[in-house]
């Protein structure tokens, strides 16, 4: 049985209802496409501009003469200008603190310790080798960035050449050469063979070795090489500057040149004095400070708290709270104060001692 509305059926409806949707439908996409409203008075797009009438557009304006810019408009543009460069421009202050950054990166790079240790301290020290072939090698104790001239003599200070010096050019350059420098320096227009090598560590932590063939000495002196020290206990690390190398024999050179001896130069003149030992109460004369005739006073460069003589015999005398240990000397007479007197045999020119503190020192005798 179907429903009814007030006698309408509901199909009915429905379908009139459907009806007045699509032609309302359709009146509207005619009225989208007219090109005129309602009473003949254009359609609008609601977002359309309209151009209000008596109003001209930009294409329609005159073309009017261009002003000139006053006094007052030219400068102050002008100032603009100044004070917008000026601003770009950096201030001294800040020049200074960026020269201060790159140097400071700069001498972090290149700087020979780390950087909360301070900076090490150059001494000269003098080692013998070549005593036997089995002898322990010496230690040349260098740092980052610096060099360290390695000079060999013989016993009696006479200058020794090298002949040749082998080592590993990737961790260490021998006057100049290594590094990944391959040149080094130039020899000598003579043909003269230096007495004298300067060494550089590559990096920062080295330890190598170098071979030095000496002119007629039968077997290579090797020498240890170290770099990178670190303080221990507080104390400052040493470098060698300069190193010296003693050797247990007669150099070439001493054949060529007018000798210099070393030994017996404060003797008497006109006669020979032959050499005997001095007695212990000889150096207890020199320990207060009593000097026999003869003797005479000599500095040490690098040890002013030690006291150095010359014996009438031509023999060495030091002097002091220290313990001598190269060269070997020939007498040792200690005080009961501390104090101890020591002969070494003709005139040495550098000794190397230990201080009371127990730092290795070298000094040179000046005669």
């Amino acid at each position: 049985m179907k429903m009814k509305t007030k006698g309408v059926p509901v199909a009915l409806l429905l379908s009139v209802m459907m009806g007045g949707a699509a032609v309302a439908q359709e009146q509207q996409q005619q009225d989208i496409n007219a090109p005129v409203g309602e009473q003949g008075i254009p359609r609008q797009d609601p977002g359309q501009y309209q151009q209000q009438p008596g109003t001209q557009t930009y294409s329609q304006q005159p073309n009017l003469p261009a002003r000139e810019l006053t006094r007052e408009e030219l400068d102050k543009i002008r100032q603009g200008m100044v004070d917008r460069t000026e601003g770009m421009i950096l201030k001294p202050n800040e020049v200074g603190r960026i020269r201060d950054a790159t140097l400071g990166s700069q001498s972090a790079a290149v700087r020979p310790t780390y950087s909360t240790d301070p900076y090490p301290s150059a001494l000269p020290r003098v080692v013998n080798a070549a005593k036997t072939p089995m002898q322990t090698p010496p230690t040349v104790r260098m740092a980052f960035g610096l060099t360290t001239p390695v000079t060999f003599v013989d016993s009696d200070g006479y200058p020794w050449p090298v002949a040749n010096v082998t080592y590993n050019p990737q961790m260490l350059a021998q006057d100049g050469a290594g590094c990944g420098n391959a040149t080094g320096a130039q020899a000598s227009e003579a043909g003269e063979r230096p007495t004298t090598i300067n060494l550089t560590p590559c990096y920062f932590e080295v330890f190598g070795n170098i071979n030095v063939a000496l002119d007629k000495w039968p077997y290579p002196i090797v020498l240890l090489t170290q770099s990178g020290f670190r303080p221990q206990g507080g104390q400052k690390v040493s470098i060698d500057m300069p190193l010296t190398v003693v050797i247990e024999g007669r150099s070439p050179l001493a054949e060529k040149v007018r000798p210099v001896s070393l030994k017996g130069r404060n003797a008497p003149s006109g006669r020979n004095v032959a050499r005997r030992p001095v007695p212990q109460s000889d150096l207890a004369t020199y320990i207060i400070g009593r000097i026999p005739a003869g003797a005479r006073s000599v500095a040490l460069e690098g040890a002013p708290d030690l006291r150095g003589y010359t014996t009438p015999n031509g023999d060495l005398v030091v002097v002091g709270h220290v313990e001598m240990l190269t060269p070997q000397f020939a007498q040792k007479v200690p005080t009961p104060d501390g104090e101890t007197a020591y002969r070494f045999n003709g005139l040495p020119y550098r000794v190397l001692f230990s201080d009371r503190s127990g730092v290795e020192r070298p000094a040179t005798v000046r005669y």
